[in-house]
């Protein structure tokens, strides 16, 4: 019986949680820029 390793499904946890923060940082970012990128085509 292979067993599921509770490390591995720690990582992949961890994985998603890291991957969403930095999605929300980079939304956040081009929010912030994108003012800046209009005004200078």
């Amino acid at each position: 019986m292979k067993t599921k390793h509770p490390t591995g499904s720690y990582v992949g946890c961890l994985v998603k949680f890291i991957r969403r923060r930095l999605r929300l940082k980079l939304i956040e970012c081009v929010i912030y820029y994108s003012p800046f990128v209009l005004q200078h085509p």
